[in-house]
C-alpha cells in the first residue's frame, strides 16, 4: 500500500535583524499510497479556483499539519485533509487556477 514517498513541508516565520517576517521550511519524507482524484471532489474544487492533482492516503501519524507537498520534484498546496479511519488519512493537493483576461 505505501509504495510512494511525498515530502511534506512545514513554513513558519522568523524575524530578520529588521523584524520582518521570513519563510522557515522543515520538511520530511513519508510513505504513502496514490488515489485518482474523484470527479465530485475535483468539479467542486473547480468551483472553487482550485484544480485537485493527487490525493495521497497515509497513516495519520504521519501528518503534522503540513500545507505543502512535493511529489515527483513539483511542489502542491494541500487542499484539504481527511480521516476516513483510525488508520487512513487522505491528503488532497492541488493548486490555484487563475482568471486570465
Amino acid at each position: 500500500m505505501n509504495d510512494t514517498i511525498i515530502t511534506l513541508v512545514k513554513q513558519e516565520y522568523s524575524k530578520n535583524d529588521f523584524g520582518a517576517p521570513i519563510p522557515v521550511e522543515t520538511s520530511r519524507d513519508v510513505f504513502c499510497s496514490l488515489k485518482s482524484v474523484g470527479r465530485s471532489d475535483f468539479y467542486a474544487a473547480g468551483q472553487a479556483g482550485l484544480a485537485l492533482d493527487h490525493v495521497f492516503i497515509t497513516d495519520p501519524v504521519n501528518y503534522d499539519g503540513e500545507q505543502i507537498v512535493v511529489y515527483l520534484g513539483v511542489r502542491y498546496e494541500v487542499t484539504r485533509t481527511y480521516q476516513s479511519s483510525a488508520n487512513t488519512l487522505e491528503i488532497y493537493v492541488g493548486h490555484k487556477v487563475g482568471v486570465f483576461g
